[in-house]
């Protein structure tokens, strides 16, 4: 008895020629596939170049992270260092001897405490006698020209400023020569 797989196994198959329009493909066809690959390249393109802007947009925000990280902190601390100094104006020129310790202590106090922001990319701005530059500056109020003084120029600092890196931290409050 044979099965019905046998007999299909034994069938004779005739073979397909292939013709000319299956063999080569029409110039519309060939052009068609250049135009994809055109596109695919495009695409191809512009995935790279938008993984470039992204990898470096990363390194920029990581390096302003770690170079601004600190900013919020080095505003607070500069309260700090703000009233170490005020302390240290507003002492006697003649030290008695029993307050000789504590001052010597607030010196050293207000010295650390620069030194810190100074590692930190934290720097003192003290414009006294430049020009006034509303970027860096804040004026507080304006006083009559003295003999020989540039208006607009600053006559007092009220408070110093700070940059971090190369940015404004907290601007210099100041007095400025009127005109």
């Amino acid at each position: 008895m044979t099965c019905a797989h046998d007999r299909d196994a034994n069938a004779y198959v005739e073979p397909v020629e292939e013709s000319a329009e299956t063999e080569a493909a029409t110039p519309a066809q060939e052009i068609n596939w250049q135009e994809q690959a055109l596109s695919f390249k495009d695409q191809w393109m512009r995935a790279v170049a938008e993984t470039e802007n992204i990898r470096k947009r990363a390194i920029k925000e990581r390096d302003d992270a770690l170079k601004y990280g600190v900013t919020k902190f080095a505003s607070d601390v500069l309260s700090i260092a703000d009233n170490m100094k005020r302390a240290l104006d507003n002492c006697p020129e003649k030290i008695p001897q029993e307050l000789e310790g504590l001052i010597g202590g607030i010196k050293l106090v207000e010295d650390e405490t620069k030194k810190i922001l100074e590692r930190h990319g934290v720097r003192e701005l003290n414009p006294m006698g430049d020009a006034f530059d509303p970027n860096f500056h804040q004026a507080m109020l304006e006083v009559p020209a003295t003999e020989g003084a540039v208006p607009g120029t600053i006559a007092q600092v009220l408070q110093v400023g700070y940059m971090i890196h190369d940015r404004l931290l907290r601007p210099a409050l100041v007095s400025v020569f009127k005109a």
